[in-house]
Protein backbone atom coordinates (compact mmCIF):
# COMPACT_ATOMS: atom_id res chain seq x y z
CA UNK A 1 0.00 0.00 0.00
CA UNK A 2 1.24 3.47 -0.91
CA UNK A 3 2.31 5.74 1.90
CA UNK A 4 0.50 9.06 1.64
CA UNK A 5 3.73 11.03 1.99
CA UNK A 6 6.30 8.59 0.57
CA UNK A 7 8.88 9.47 -2.08
CA UNK A 8 6.83 7.85 -4.85
CA UNK A 9 3.88 10.03 -3.92
CA UNK A 10 6.19 13.06 -3.83
CA UNK A 11 7.28 12.32 -7.41
CA UNK A 12 3.64 11.97 -8.45
CA UNK A 13 2.75 15.29 -6.83
CA UNK A 14 5.68 17.00 -8.57
CA UNK A 15 4.55 15.54 -11.89
CA UNK A 16 0.99 16.73 -11.31
CA UNK A 17 2.16 20.23 -10.37
CA UNK A 18 4.23 20.49 -13.55
CA UNK A 19 1.31 19.22 -15.62
CA UNK A 20 -1.20 21.64 -14.09
CA UNK A 21 1.22 24.52 -14.66
CA UNK A 22 1.50 23.70 -18.35
CA UNK A 23 -2.25 23.27 -18.75
CA UNK A 24 -3.04 26.55 -16.99
CA UNK A 25 -0.44 28.46 -19.00
CA UNK A 26 -1.77 27.02 -22.28
CA UNK A 27 -5.34 27.84 -21.31
CA UNK A 28 -4.41 31.36 -20.23
CA UNK A 29 -2.50 31.98 -23.46
CA UNK A 30 -5.36 30.68 -25.55
CA UNK A 31 -7.92 32.82 -23.72
CA UNK A 32 -5.74 35.93 -23.94
CA UNK A 33 -5.31 35.54 -27.69
CA UNK A 34 -8.87 34.41 -28.40
CA UNK A 35 -10.44 37.41 -26.67
CA UNK A 36 -7.92 39.88 -28.03
CA UNK A 37 -6.41 40.71 -24.65
CA UNK A 38 -2.96 39.86 -25.97
CA UNK A 39 -2.13 40.80 -29.50
CA UNK A 40 1.08 39.36 -30.79
CA UNK A 41 1.72 38.73 -34.41
CA UNK A 42 4.80 39.07 -36.53
CA UNK A 43 5.55 39.41 -40.20
CA UNK A 44 5.70 36.21 -42.25
CA UNK A 45 9.51 36.09 -42.42
CA UNK A 46 10.00 36.41 -38.69
CA UNK A 47 7.26 33.88 -38.04
CA UNK A 48 9.04 31.38 -40.31
CA UNK A 49 12.21 31.86 -38.27
CA UNK A 50 10.27 31.20 -35.07
CA UNK A 51 8.81 28.03 -36.58
CA UNK A 52 12.25 26.77 -37.58
CA UNK A 53 13.86 27.63 -34.25
CA UNK A 54 11.00 26.07 -32.33
CA UNK A 55 11.05 22.87 -34.37
CA UNK A 56 14.77 22.40 -33.80
CA UNK A 57 14.60 23.19 -30.09
CA UNK A 58 11.48 21.11 -29.41
CA UNK A 59 12.66 18.05 -31.32
CA UNK A 60 16.08 18.25 -29.67
CA UNK A 61 14.55 18.58 -26.19
CA UNK A 62 12.12 15.69 -26.66
CA UNK A 63 14.70 13.39 -28.23
CA UNK A 64 17.26 14.23 -25.55
CA UNK A 65 14.69 13.70 -22.79
CA UNK A 66 13.89 10.18 -23.91
CA UNK A 67 17.42 9.26 -24.99
CA UNK A 68 19.02 10.40 -21.73
CA UNK A 69 16.25 8.74 -19.75
CA UNK A 70 16.71 5.44 -21.54
CA UNK A 71 20.49 5.56 -21.21
CA UNK A 72 20.39 6.40 -17.51
CA UNK A 73 17.69 3.80 -16.89
CA UNK A 74 19.96 1.11 -18.34
CA UNK A 75 22.70 2.08 -15.90
CA UNK A 76 20.24 2.12 -12.97
CA UNK A 77 19.55 -1.58 -13.40
CA UNK A 78 23.10 -2.30 -12.22
CA UNK A 79 22.50 -0.64 -8.85
CA UNK A 80 21.70 -3.20 -6.16
CA UNK A 81 20.27 -0.97 -3.44
CA UNK A 82 16.58 -0.39 -4.15
CA UNK A 83 16.51 2.96 -2.34
CA UNK A 84 19.57 4.26 -4.17
CA UNK A 85 18.06 3.02 -7.45
CA UNK A 86 14.85 4.95 -6.81
CA UNK A 87 16.73 8.11 -5.80
CA UNK A 88 18.61 8.03 -9.11
CA UNK A 89 15.37 7.21 -10.94
CA UNK A 90 13.71 10.24 -9.41
CA UNK A 91 16.57 12.48 -10.61
CA UNK A 92 16.38 11.20 -14.16
CA UNK A 93 12.56 11.54 -14.16
CA UNK A 94 12.81 15.16 -13.08
CA UNK A 95 15.32 15.83 -15.86
CA UNK A 96 12.99 14.22 -18.41
CA UNK A 97 10.02 16.20 -17.09
CA UNK A 98 11.98 19.46 -17.28
CA UNK A 99 12.98 18.89 -20.89
CA UNK A 100 9.46 17.98 -21.96
CA UNK A 101 7.93 20.86 -20.05
CA UNK A 102 10.45 23.31 -21.46
CA UNK A 103 9.50 22.38 -25.01
CA UNK A 104 5.78 22.76 -24.32
CA UNK A 105 6.19 26.09 -22.52
CA UNK A 106 8.32 27.39 -25.38
CA UNK A 107 5.58 26.52 -27.85
CA UNK A 108 3.03 28.39 -25.75
CA UNK A 109 5.31 31.43 -25.54
CA UNK A 110 5.82 31.34 -29.30
CA UNK A 111 2.04 31.13 -29.69
CA UNK A 112 1.66 34.31 -27.65
CA UNK A 113 4.32 36.10 -29.68
CA UNK A 114 3.16 34.98 -33.12
CA UNK A 115 -0.55 34.18 -32.59
CA UNK A 116 0.10 31.18 -34.84
CA UNK A 117 -2.22 28.36 -33.75
CA UNK A 118 0.24 25.69 -34.89
CA UNK A 119 2.33 26.55 -31.82
CA UNK A 120 -0.55 25.99 -29.39
CA UNK A 121 -1.36 22.71 -31.16
CA UNK A 122 2.27 21.64 -30.79
CA UNK A 123 2.12 22.66 -27.14
CA UNK A 124 -0.98 20.56 -26.54
CA UNK A 125 0.67 17.58 -28.24
CA UNK A 126 3.73 17.99 -26.01
CA UNK A 127 1.50 18.24 -22.95
CA UNK A 128 -0.12 14.96 -23.99
CA UNK A 129 3.32 13.39 -24.36
CA UNK A 130 4.16 14.74 -20.90
CA UNK A 131 0.93 13.28 -19.51
CA UNK A 132 1.92 9.86 -20.81
CA UNK A 133 4.95 9.91 -18.51
CA UNK A 134 2.95 9.79 -15.27
CA UNK A 135 5.07 8.04 -12.58
CA UNK A 136 2.54 5.41 -11.57
CA UNK A 137 3.52 2.35 -9.56
CA UNK A 138 3.37 -0.04 -12.54
CA UNK A 139 5.62 2.20 -14.66
CA UNK A 140 8.18 2.40 -11.86
CA UNK A 141 8.13 -1.39 -11.45
CA UNK A 142 8.56 -1.95 -15.17
CA UNK A 143 11.24 0.65 -15.77
CA UNK A 144 13.33 -0.31 -12.76
CA UNK A 145 12.63 -4.04 -13.14
CA UNK A 146 11.58 -4.45 -9.51
CA UNK A 147 8.66 -6.19 -7.83
CA UNK A 148 5.96 -4.96 -5.42
CA UNK A 149 8.04 -5.60 -2.32
CA UNK A 150 10.88 -3.48 -3.72
CA UNK A 151 8.45 -0.65 -4.54
CA UNK A 152 7.08 -0.86 -1.00
CA UNK A 153 10.63 -0.70 0.33
CA UNK A 154 11.34 2.37 -1.84
CA UNK A 155 8.18 4.02 -0.63
CA UNK A 156 9.09 3.46 3.02
CA UNK A 157 12.42 5.29 2.61
CA UNK A 158 12.88 8.87 3.88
Amino acid sequence: MEKKNGPIRALQILFLALLVGQLLFALLAFVLVKFGLFSGGLDAGTEKIFETVYTVIALTAVLMAFTLFKRKLASLREIISVIEKFNEYRKVCITKYAMLEGASLLSIIFFLVTVNYSFIIAGVILILVFMSQNPIRQRIKTELMVDDSDVDKMNQSE
